[in-house]
């Protein structure tokens, strides 16, 4: 993926390559929650951000079927050798900030797959982003936000997380 960024005299863009292997890594994890975490037959994608790429928006709008209600979501996975001391960093504070802008619309949740292969998470968590105030968390924050992994979300199940 490139990214802009300007110099100090406005004039030249230079673009900056993020790392395959990350972004590799964010789109399999997206895959495995699209297709397992949140079937099509629960849920539905409204907007998909790698079709239509926008900076700091979640990666995905859906609607759940069951409740008729649209709910953006945020995928990310983390590798268990990036977990520094049991912290584990998910975005920058612009993201942050445009997650929460974003829950006046719709609730916000954050999908994090930990573990070492992100076709295969050993630890899910569904977090709303209005629980979240920071950038980076520690992992005795997730315990109330776990969910099994290679399991579908259920609809009730993601209503009442806060």
């Amino acid at each position: 993926m490139l990214t802009n960024q300007t110099n100090t005299e406005g004039s030249n863009t230079t673009l900056v390559r993020e790392s395959p292997e990350l972004i590799s890594r964010a789109g399999i994890f997206g895959d495995y929650v699209r297709e397992v975490v949140f079937p099509v037959h629960k849920y539905t994608i409204l907007h998909d951000k790698e079709a239509n790429p926008r900076d700091f928006d979640p990666q995905y709008k859906m609607i759940c079927h069951e409740m008729d209600r649209e709910f953006y979501l945020e995928t990310r996975f983390r590798h268990k050798s990036t977990i520094d001391t049991y912290k584990i960093q998910w975005c920058i504070q612009e993201e942050l900030n445009r997650y929460k802008e974003l829950e006046g619309n719709a609730k916000v949740f954050l999908a994090l797959g930990l573990g070492e292969d992100p076709h295969k998470p050993t630890q899910l968590f569904i977090i709303p982003i209005s629980s979240i105030h920071f950038t980076s968390f520690y992992e005795t924050f997730l315990d109330k936000y776990a969910f099994y992994p290679g399991k579908p979300v259920f609809n009730g199940a993601l209503w009442r997380i806060n």
